[in-house]
C-alpha cells in the first residue's frame, strides 16, 4: 500500500499513477491533528490493481464517442478519440493504444478501410467493430468485419456492459 496526501476521493474515478491504477481505501485511523478536526482527518492508501490500458475510440457519432469515452474512462482506462477512421489512424501511428473500438459506416474513412490500414501497422492489435447500419443492414456491415483477424462485432445500441466485457477478453 502507498500512503498519500491526496485528501478526499471521488469514489467514480480511479487515480492513475505512473502508468498503473489504484484502487483507493480510506481509514479513520488518524490522530487529532493541529489543523484538522479528526472527522477531516483520512490516510488514503492506493493498492495497485495494474497496468492502464488504452482505447481508441473512433465513431462519427458525437454523442457515442462521449457516452463511450466516459463510461470506459470511469472503468479506469485511458481513451482517446477520433471522429473518422483517417484520424484514429493518425492518433494511433503516433501513440499505439491496446485496443481499437471503431465503427464501420464513417465519412471520409470507413471502419472497415481503417481496420485494414491498421493491420498493416500493427497485425495483433484487437479490434472491436460496432456499427447501427447505414446504406445496408448493420449486421452485413459486422459480417464482413468478421472476417477479418482478431475483430469481435457489436452491434447498436450495445450495452456499456456488453463492450466491457468483450474489452477485459481482449486486453
Amino acid at each position: 500500500m502507498l500512503e498519500t496526501g491526496i485528501g478526499l476521493f471521488s469514489g467514480r474515478h480511479k487515480p492513475v499513477y505512473g502508468g498503473k491504477t489504484f484502487a483507493v481505501q480510506a481509514t479513520d485511523t488518524c490522530e487529532k491533528t493541529n489543523t484538522y478536526p479528526r472527522r477531516f482527518c483520512l490516510l488514503m492508501y492506493m493498492t495497485e490493481v495494474g497496468e492502464v490500458k488504452k482505447i481508441l475510440l473512433i465513431d462519427d457519432e458525437k454523442l457515442t464517442l462521449h457516452l463511450v469515452q466516459k463510461a470506459l474512462e470511469n472503468g479506469g482506462y485511458q481513451v482517446e478519440v477520433a471522429r473518422d477512421g483517417k484520424s484514429g489512424l493518425e492518433l494511433y501511428r503516433r501513440d499505439p493504444a491496446d485496443l481499437v473500438i471503431t465503427d464501420i459506416v464513417m465519412p471520409v474513412k470507413d471502419g472497415l478501410k481503417t481496420i485494414l490500414e491498421l493491420r498493416e501497422i500493427d497485425e495483433d492489435v484487437p479490434v472491436i467493430a460496432i456499427s447501427g447500419g447505414g446504406a445496408i443492414a448493420k449486421e452485413r456491415y459486422l459480417s464482413i468485419a468478421q472476417y477479418l483477424d482478431n475483430v469481435r462485432t457489436v452491434a447498436k445500441p450495445f450495452t456499456m456492459d456488453e463492450l466491457i466485457e468483450i474489452i477485459q477478453e481482449l486486453v
